[in-house]
């Protein structure tokens, strides 16, 4: 239902969806992919206090067809601080929220993230037994874990995580980092980075300033020009 829904309303204004059904419909669209297809999920719930327009999170699903070609992606809102839950595979998926809630997992006896994944948010619930890192299959021929994003990084303020209570399995080339109050002692003390402080504050804002910017551009050419494409270079001097 909501796949059609999206289809039809994707040249109109954003179109919203519940935060708990976020990661329903990207499973969904994961699971019509054919060979050779990819998918990513990007949700930007950073709100700007300055902004009052900008009090939802912005969702955008990209797609690619066997050739690499971007197919034209779904793009929707929803509320900043809802509470995303997912299954026991995650990939692909970049969650800046850091007002929200995610719970992966629903009980499984293990989680799996395929690289790239890049989760902020206030809680982080991981509802397993235990934690596996991997590295994506499309990624076989790189020779450097950062050339393609082989990296998973969580960030959040409070971790609820039981019965995770062995270090996580890292396979092929792939990377955990894990910072912030919640992720303390084991199993996770090998994995935690620290995320220095902006020395200047000055420069803090312009990168806000700069990040916000891009995010409108973004959802601008997404809502008003829905088939734009640019101009093949393959004739070019």
């Amino acid at each position: 239902f909501y796949i059609e829904e999206l289809k039809s309303n994707n040249s109109k204004p954003l179109a919203t969806l519940q935060a708990e059904h976020v990661g329903i419909l990207y499973a969904s669209l994961r699971a019509r992919l054919s060979q050779g297809q990819s998918a990513s999920l990007r949700i930007d719930g950073e709100i700007d206090e300055d902004d009052d327009q900008m009090e939802a999170a912005q969702i955008e699903i990209s797609r690619k067809d066997q050739n690499d070609v971007e197919i034209e992606p779904f793009c929707f809102s929803t509320e900043y601080n809802g509470h995303f839950r997912f299954g026991s595979h995650m990939e692909d998926i970049d969650i800046t929220a850091p007002e929200s809630r995610v719970s992966i997992g629903h009980g499984t006896s293990e989680v799996v993230f395929v690289t790239p994944v890049s989760i902020d948010s206030d809680k982080i619930t991981l509802e397993t037994d235990h934690v596996v890192i991997e590295t994506s299959p499309r990624s076989n021929d790189s020779s450097s874990a950062f050339d393609i994003g082989q990296v998973v990084n969580l960030k959040t303020n409070n971790l609820d995580a039981p019965r995770v209570i062995r270090p996580p399995t890292i396979r092929g080339k792939a990377t955990l980092e894990v910072s912030g109050p919640g992720f303390k002692g084991y199993p996770w003390q090998d994995f935690t980075v620290t995320i220095p402080d902006v020395p200047d504050p000055r420069i803090g804002e312009a990168l806000h300033s700069l990040k916000k910017i891009l995010r409108l551009f973004v959802l601008t050419v997404r809502i008003n020009l829905p088939n734009f494409a640019m101009p093949s270079t393959t004739n070019a001097v």
